[in-house]
């Protein structure tokens, strides 16, 4: 099997599109509302093709034998409360296909090596309250939550922020 992340580029739109698309079915399905995700689903293929074109923030497309299975997007982080030297995850998505296979675990260790390479002592996320399968991920993977909570802006849905920090320096 050829695990690959690479750099997504403007022609991979539609598939970072129907990655989006098809992870928020899995994931939100049971605690945000249906005509919600759709309404941010129809919008999915056009803003993946203007955040490829214009190249904001850093997106990256995960590839299981050159097949796209999964989107990251890592970027500056803009909390008040947080040290410059904190980056964001601010996106990693996968194909529900591809889910439970331990290839999130390959993609976040690709996420923390990058990260910490760019010269960065840890890694800020937010994820939503009620999304218990996403939170026992990032807590495996050495995230803890740090008790910030926010309005996620999907519906009523809370979000809280979880903090991974390289060693013992923030």
């Amino acid at each position: 099997m050829c695990f690959e992340i690479r750099a997504a580029m403007p022609e991979d739109a539609q598939q970072c599109a129907r990655i989006h698309i098809c992870s928020w079915d899995f994931a939100y399905k049971d605690y945000v509302p249906l005509d919600i995700i759709k309404e941010h689903n129809a919008r999915r293929p056009a803003m993946w093709k203007k955040l490829l074109a214009e190249n904001q923030d850093v997106h990256y497309i995960i590839t299981l034998d050159h097949q796209a299975i999964g989107i990251i997007t890592i970027n500056p982080q803009n909390e008040s409360d947080l040290p410059d030297t904190v980056y964001e995850l601010s996106g990693l998505y996968f194909d529900p296909d591809f889910v439970g296979k331990g290839l999130g675990t390959r993609a976040m260790n690709w996420i923390k090596t990058e990260i910490k390479t760019r010269g960065f002592h840890g890694i800020s996320l937010w994820v939503l309250s009620q999304n218990d399968r996403a939170k026992a991920f990032y807590i495996k993977n050495g995230f803890h939550p740090d008790g910030r909570q926010k309005e996620s802006g999907i519906g009523t849905a809370q979000k809280e922020r979880f903090i991974y920090i390289f060693g013992d320096i923030l």
